[in-house]
C-alpha cells in the first residue's frame, strides 16, 4: 500500500469430511490462466493463475458436481471468481453479506455475476454460526468486523481434512 508492487496469495480451500467436501471461497477466475503471465483485474492489479481450480480438483479426481457444499469469506470477486461452476453444489450463504453484496450499484470488490449460480442452486442461507455437518467439525463462524459487518470465518477442527487449493497470485502494484 506504499505504492511498491507486492504479492498476495488467493486461496480456497478444499475441506473434505465423510458426510461431503465443502469448498471455502473460489478463488479467482481461473479465466486468468490465459495468457500464461497474467493480465490486468483491475488497475493497478495484475492477477496470474498458474494452475486452475479446476485441474487442481481433477488432481484430486474431482468435478465441480462432487463438491456437496460451497461457502465465502465473502464476495468479493477474488474469492468467488470461479463459483458458479459449483451451480450443482449446496451454496452457504451469510444473510448480512449476501443483502449487502446485492445493494445497487454492489460495493467495491463485489461482482454478483461471479457468483449469479447461487439464484438457482440449493440454497442454506444462515445468520451466525453454522456447523456445517452437524458434528462440530466443520464449523462456518460469524466474525464481524467494523469494516464489514458480515464478515465471517471457518473454525475447522482437526477432525476434519483440509486440503489448501493452491494459491491463485494477485500482485498488486498500487
Amino acid at each position: 500500500y506504499d505504492g511498491k508492487a507486492g504479492e498476495i496469495a488467493v486461496p480456497c480451500f478444499l475441506i473434505r469430511h465423510p458426510k461431503g467436501d465443502l469448498l471455502w471461497d473460489a478463488g479467482l477466475g481461473d479465466h486468468y490462466n490465459y495468457p500464461k503471465e497474467g493480465s490486468d483485474a483491475a488497475p493497478g492489479v495484475h492477477v496470474t493463475v498458474p494452475v486452475t481450480l479446476i485441474a487442481q480438483l481433477q488432481s484430486l479426481n474431482l468435478t465441480p458436481k462432487s463438491i456437496n457444499f460451497i461457502a465465502f469469506s465473502h464476495l468479493h470477486w477474488d474469492h468467488t471468481g470461479n463459483a458458479n461452476e459449483f451451480a450443482d453444489s449446496v451454496w452457504i450463504m451469510n444473510k448480512l453479506e449476501l443483502a449487502a453484496a446485492l445493494t445497487l450499484p454492489p460495493p467495491g470488490g463485489v461482482l454478483p455475476e461471479t457468483w449469479s449460480a447461487y439464484k438457482t442452486a440449493k440454497t442454506e442461507t444462515i445468520d451466525g454460526d453454522y456447523d456445517v455437518f452437524g458434528d462440530g467439525r466443520v464449523v462456518i463462524k460469524f466474525t464481524p468486523s467494523t469494516r464489514r459487518p458480515a464478515r465471517r470465518a471457518t473454525s475447522i477442527y482437526s477432525s476434519a481434512s483440509v486440503i489448501g487449493i493452491r494459491p491463485l497470485h494477485a500482485t498488486c502494484i498500487s
